[in-house]
């Protein structure tokens, strides 16, 4: 090439027009939603100033959630030999069962059985002297239906022969209450009366033989001679 024509093309060169740039245009960012102030490279602190950001600070991300606990199967356990079992109530004897009852029978029995009278029976003369003694207080009209009643009382004594408690009623002929009642009172009347009678307190009885006489049942029957 010629300098003539290298001359002319450097000439064509700066004659044509500059070629446009055309910029991309760059995709907005949003701001951080946490951000209050815009900092430039302009305000960035000199390297000798303490390294501090005004930017603020990037969410901590979040820990990651536990790994759950591996499921563990449920234990369950089955009855065996090796199992706490309940024990068991010892076993008793039968033989010791019988023995156990028995004795709790023979002693309710002895504890309701009444006492065997203590001391020698009575004479003849003594009981006929004790009958004779209430006898004389024993009064009952004999044309009276009561007079037909034969009447059985029962009462006790203590050691002076005089009556403790009530004299009660055992056992009467049938007949009109009216009957039984009045031949009752007759035989209570009589037995009440005649142990403080011919200036005495008490029944004349003798004492080693209170527990012969210390419970009395009296028949009293004007039908037959007393």
């Amino acid at each position: 090439m010629t300098v003539a024509e290298e001359a002319q093309e450097q000439a064509a060169e700066s004659e044509a027009p500059p070629e446009e740039v055309v910029e991309e245009p760059q995709e907005e960012t949003a701001p951080e939603e946490a951000a209050t102030e815009i900092v430039t490279e302009a305000e960035e602190p000199a390297a000798s100033a303490p390294l501090a950001s005004l930017r603020p600070q990037a969410r901590p991300n979040r820990p990651a959630p536990p790994e759950p606990a591996p499921e563990t199967e449920p234990t369950t356990t089955t009855a065996s030999s090796e199992a706490a079992e309940e024990p068991e109530p010892p076993e008793v004897e039968e033989d010791a069962v019988d023995a156990a009852v028995e004795a709790a029978l023979a002693g309710a029995a002895e504890a309701t059985a009444p006492e065997a009278p203590s001391g020698p029976p009575l004479t003849g003369s003594e009981q006929e002297g004790f009958r004779v003694a209430v006898q004389a207080c024993w009064n009952v009209d004999a044309g009276s239906e009561a007079a037909r009643i034969a009447v059985t009382v029962g009462f006790s004594l203590d050691r002076n022969g005089r009556v403790e408690g009530s004299v009660r009623q055992i056992s009467a002929d049938d007949g009109p209450q009216a009957a039984v009642n009045a031949a009752f009172e007759a035989a209570r009347r009589a037995v009440l009366r005649c142990q403080n009678a011919n200036g005495r307190s008490g029944y004349d009885l003798p004492e080693e033989k209170y527990g012969q006489w210390r419970d009395v049942e009296m028949t009293f029957d004007a039908r037959t001679p007393y």
